[in-house]
């Protein structure tokens, strides 16, 4: 899997079904980081804090509660704001 220079994080299964994979660059997340999932109205769903000691590299997130739809994942620390689209089917 490769990164793209814009790309500080990715999205291993999209379209997802139940579980969000994401796949982070290294530096992205050697903070604690806030992650939101979003609506396209702008209706926060899911919220959590990842925090750095606890990271792998990849965040499992289990939305089988929201319903089918486009979705953006938000990611914000020190360094930034981190945002993809997704499709839950």
């Amino acid at each position: 899997m490769n990164f793209s220079p814009q790309a500080n994080f990715f999205i291993v299964n999209n379209p997802i079904t139940e579980d969000l994979i994401i796949r982070f660059k290294d530096e992205v997340l050697d903070e604690d980081s806030h992650l939101q999932i979003v609506d396209m109205n702008a209706n926060i769903l899911h919220t959590m804090i990842i925090k750095a000691v606890d990271f792998s590299g990849e965040l499992k997130v289990n939305l089988d509660f929201i319903p089918s739809g486009q979705y953006i994942v938000c990611l914000r620390n020190s360094k930034g704001s981190y945002h993809n689209k997704f499709i839950k089917l």
